[in-house]
Parts: structure tokens; sequence; C-alpha cells
């Protein structure tokens, strides 16, 4: 049986068929990935990057990858400009509380401040001056307190050199106390200058600093009225030997210490006391009152010292022990105030 044999024409036309499909194809390819460009192009000057990327990246999946690099490119900024939307909210609701610290570190990541294409480019660039105002403004105003403090300090040095003048056997106390403030301060302004979290943790730390100040100055007076305490005990001793003028340079001593504290007291309860430790500013003024009282009754009592018999005597020097006591007793539940709060 003869094999079937094609003929020419019906060959010649598959094959022409054939080449049609083929060409098409490619022309629909060509065509579908030029309209995808626009698309993703259009997508990414209206600044709907979410959807410039999704474009890209299909564009890129059906690329060469000898020529896909400038879509790759693009897929990349698309990328990066959507982490810029979501870097610019963040960074627009840390304004909105007033954290300027955090919106300038935002601003300066990523393309948010150095992509001009970022449709929200100028309204970025906007907010970190705005927020590099700020700061600035926030490290001025810590740069004044801390100047404050130092200038505190410095006042506190002369009102301290002053009592050293007044009462001579302060004066190591007094240096360790100095010593001791101004080695706080170096940390606070060592711990202020470095932190960068924002305006809470600064007010923290002053805070923290105020009540380490207002423990210090509290202490330094209890340290005061107990050494006056102690020369009103010496005094009685110099009573009960008869010595009357050794007794009333010991009160003298111990008065010049009552009143240096009421002074000073009187102006940290006005000026540098928290409401919350008014009370306590307001026991140590008690003290200093009972210690000055008392130093008066033993002062009368060394006038009688010649009736030592009688009642006269005998009551202002009972008197003036008493209100001695009276006041340690106050000083040393303000001491363990004072220890409570270290």
């Amino acid at each position: 049986m003869p094999a079937f044999k094609i003929p020419t024409f019906v060959v010649l036309s598959l094959v022409v068929f054939a080449s049609a499909v083929g060409g098409s194809y490619v022309v629909f390819k060509q065509q579908f990935a030029s309209s995808l460009e626009e698309r993703a192009a259009a997508a990414f000057a209206e600044g709907n990057y979410a959807a410039a990327l999704r474009y890209y990246s299909e564009l890129n999946e059906s690329t060469p990858e000898d020529e896909g690099v400038a879509v790759a490119e693009k897929a990349a900024e698309s990328k990066n400009l959507l982490v810029a939307e979501e870097i610019l909210k963040k960074a627009q609701e840390a304004a909105a509380e007033g954290d300027w610290f955090e919106v300038k570190a935002l601003l300066q990541k990523g393309d948010v401040s150095l992509n001009t294409s970022f449709k929200e480019y100028k309204q970025a660039i906007e907010l970190y001056v705005e927020a590099s105002d700020k700061v600035k403004e926030l490290e001025k105003k810590i740069e004044t307190e801390l100047g404050d403090l130092r200038d505190e300090a410095l006042s506190e040095k002369t009102k301290r050199k002053e009592v050293e003048r007044q009462a001579e056997e302060t004066k190591e106390e007094l240096q360790t106390t100095i010593a001791k403030n101004e080695k706080r301060e170096a940390e606070l302004k060592q711990e202020i200058q470095v932190t960068t979290a924002g305006k809470a943790e600064a007010e923290k730390k002053a805070a923290e600093e105020r009540l380490q100040k207002f423990l210090n100055e509290t202490e330094l007076y209890l340290g005061m009225l107990e050494k006056g305490a102690t020369k009103l005990s010496e005094a009685v001793d110099e009573i009960n030997k008869d010595k009357d003028s050794t007794a009333l340079a010991l009160l003298n001593q111990a008065k010049t210490l009552f009143d240096e504290v009421n002074d000073r007291a009187e102006e940290l309860l006005n000026n540098r006391t928290e409401e919350a430790h008014k009370d306590e500013v307001q026991k140590l003024l008690q003290a200093t009152a009972i210690f000055i009282t008392s130093s008066r009754n033993i002062g009368t009592a060394v006038f009688y010292l010649d009736q030592k018999t009688g009642t006269e005597f005998t009551t202002f020097l009972k008197n003036g022990i008493e209100g001695k006591n009276s006041g340690l007793s106050i000083v040393g539940s303000l001491k363990s105030f004072v220890v409570s709060l270290r």
C-alpha cells in the first residue's frame, strides 16, 4: 500500500500559521509588559507606592535578568518610599505628642527626607526643620537649667563658707557635703548630655536631682542641730561645774548654729521644698525653735547659778534639758525620713 503524502501547500500553510501564532504571543507579551510598566509608573507618580511596588515586582518577574536592572531599582525605590510613608506617619504621631527628639531621629532614616521623588518630601522636610528647631530649644533649656544648677551650687558654697566662719566645728562636714553635691551635679550633667530619649526622661532626672539636693540640705541642717544639741549638753556639764563663762560661750555657739538652721530652713521651705515634703521641713523648723528655747532656758539658768538650790535655777535648767531631748527626738525621726528616701 503506497505511503500517504501531505501536499506541499498544506505544509506551507501550517508553517505560516505557526509563525503567525508565535509572533502574536510575542507582541502580546510586549504589550502586556508595556501596559504594566505604564501602570507602575503612574502609580509611582501618584505616590501609590504599594501599587507601584506590586506592578514593578510583577514586571521584574517577566523581564529578562539582563534587562531588568532598571525595573528592579524602581521596585526597590517603591519599597523604600513605602517605608518612608510609614516613618513619616510615626514622626507625625511623635510630633503630636511633643516628642521632638523622636521626630528628628525618625526623619533622619531612609528616603523620607533624602529622596525628592517622595510625594510627601516637602512635608517631611518642613517637619524635620521644625523638629530641629524644637530640639535646639529643648537643648538650650536643658543647658539653662544646668547653668542654674551651677549658680545654685556656687551660692551654696558661699553660704556654707559663712557657716564655717560662725561654727568652725562644722567645717569638715560642710566640705564633705559640698563635694558630694558637686559630684552629683556633675553626674546629673553627664546624664542629661547623653540623654536624647526625650523631655520625660530629662524631667525625671531633674526631679531625682532635686530630691537628692533636698535630702542633702535637710541632712546638713540636721547635723548642725545635733552639733548644737551637743553644745547644749556641754554647757549643762559646765553649769554643773559652776563654770558660767564657759557655759555661756557654749550656749552662744549652739545658738549661732540654731539661728543659721532656722534661716536656711525657712528659705528651704519657701523656695525648694516639694509639696509632699513640706511637713518634714515644718518639723525641722519646729525642732529648731525647740532648741532655741532650750538654749534660752539653759542660759537663764546660768544667771541663777549662785542660787542652784532655788526654784528658778532648777526650773530653767530642767526645761532646757527637756527641750533639748525633745528636739533630738524630732531630729531622729527626720533622719529616718531622709534615710528612707535615699
